[in-house]
């Protein structure tokens, strides 16, 4: 079983996260991509898991999920595509010009975390603020609650993309001045 519920359609620059691996899930979920702000989801069943469900055992409409598929075509993977490389080398850049508050990054096409030094009380917390000052929206996660995710809308234009990130990183160097 595979949760895209973030992840997929598009996020990591194919349009399912499992797409870079050679796993086929049995069943696959994805939500938030596919009403584009309203609240949807589905869960995806291979033939196997399908025919070993009863009649109204799995609560919905069959074929639902055929209806509710969005319109994502090649032009939009190309374009998470290209936006990886400004948030990979910018993330990268932050962990070189701040190595005391920035201990690595992850992630791929337009979902990253940005690790910061556990040592440092509330890092998380306080870039998460920061950013919120200055327009940006971004969250914890990490057990410690020492990762920033950056997760920019599937369409974010690259003026708006460095934007973002210039907020995210004036908050990473105040952590260590």
């Amino acid at each position: 079983m595979f949760d895209e519920i973030q992840c997929g359609l598009s996020r990591t620059g194919r349009k399912w996260a499992h797409h870079w691996s050679k796993v086929t899930p049995d069943i696959l979920t994805a939500a938030k991509p596919l009403g584009n702000g309203v609240p949807i989801g589905t869960v995806m069943v291979n033939t196997t898991v399908l025919t070993s469900l009863a009649p109204a055992s799995h609560g919905t409409v069959p074929r639902w999920v055929a209806r509710a598929r969005p319109a994502h075509g090649a032009s939009l993977l190309a374009h998470v595509a290209h936006m990886e490389s400004p948030v990979r080398d910018r993330l990268a850049g932050m962990q070189k010009t701040a190595p005391k508050a920035v201990t690595g990054s992850r992630g791929r096409g337009l979902i990253w975390g940005l690790e910061l030094n556990k040592s440092i009380p509330d890092a998380g917390k306080n870039v998460v603020a920061a950013a919120r000052k200055n327009g940006v929206l971004v969250c914890t996660a990490g057990k410690d609650g020492n990762v920033v995710r950056i997760v920019p809308p599937l369409t974010i234009v690259e003026n708006l993309l460095h934007k973002g990130l210039d907020a995210i990183e004036t908050a990473v160097k105040a952590l260590v001045e």
